[in-house]
């Protein structure tokens, strides 16, 4: 029966497992987070619309968004899907919108503030290379195994051809 050191006596496995651990530290590697904030703002009129973006990237969450209008006029926010129109005569509201919002004035003026905060993931990307080498590794280690349990098949047929 052969052991461990013996195993990993093998080019291939200890390929594979140095391959299998330096991708479980990428993979700890791209979950480091940072906060994230986007904020916009500026003054619409009648007729002119604005599509309130933010960062549309994969690598971060956004937990909360905020759009305060002010202003005099009428306005159509567009969020998720649905369509709200609000009347302002010299007044403010707070929305807190599931999606990032369309903006379109239908009459007056309009002052607008966005705002996103959230969470980042700046070394996302990496978990991808993370995956290609581990399974790398695994392939690696598997072909090292079946080279160790040939090796010990032959021996196997050796001591019973000698005995």
């Amino acid at each position: 029966m052969t052991s461990f050191k013996e195993a990993l006596s093998n080019v291939y496995i200890r390929l594979g497992l140095v391959l299998l651990l330096l991708s479980l530290v990428l993979a700890v590697v791209s979950l480091r987070t940072s906060p994230y904030s986007f904020q916009s703002s500026g003054y619409l009129e009648q007729g002119r619309g604005v599509q309130l973006l933010g960062n549309q990237s994969a690598s971060h969450t956004v937990s909360t968004r905020t759009l305060v209008l002010s202003g005099n006029g009428t306005l159509v926010v567009i969020a998720a899907g649905t369509n709200k129109t609000y009347s302002l005569n010299g007044t403010s509201i707070t929305l807190h919108p599931s999606d990032t919002p369309i903006l379109s004035v239908v009459q007056g003026r309009i002052s607008y503030c966005y705002e996103e905060e959230g969470i980042e993931y700046h070394y996302l990307n990496l978990a991808v290379v993370a995956f290609v080498i581990m399974l790398l590794g695994s392939m690696f280690s598997i072909y090292g195994f079946t080279h160790v349990m040939s090796d010990l098949k032959r021996e196997r047929e050796k001591r019973r051809r000698g005995s």
